[in-house]
């Protein structure tokens, strides 16, 4: 449960980081990703498989929009998250 709340803190800091550029366009891609259960506000409230995999699907996404620097973003918004959690597992696409 705790790996599972961390997940949900790092999609939710990538996703309002997306918001912010994006706008409505971020909330309706991570309404698309498998295995997410969003709130009406486009927060996390659920995964229904793996949250690796879920973070997997979520960055996959918007690869589509911004390509490869997506995730360079992704990764500075979250660094103070995994400061506070270095043992979180990441999918290869947040690695360096």
């Amino acid at each position: 449960m705790k790996d599972e709340n961390v997940y949900k803190e790092i999609i939710n800091t990538i996703l309002k980081s997306k918001i912010e550029i994006l706008g409505q366009l971020a909330i309706k891609k991570a309404r698309s990703v498998d295995g997410i259960q969003l709130s009406e506000g486009g927060e996390i409230t659920s995964f229904s498989i793996d949250p690796k995999q879920v973070l997997d699907n979520f960055l996959l996404k918007f690869e589509e929009i911004s390509g490869v620097v997506s995730n360079y973003t992704a990764q500075v918004v979250i660094e103070k998250i995994l400061d506070k959690y270095p043992d979180i597992e990441l999918p290869n696409r947040l690695k360096n």
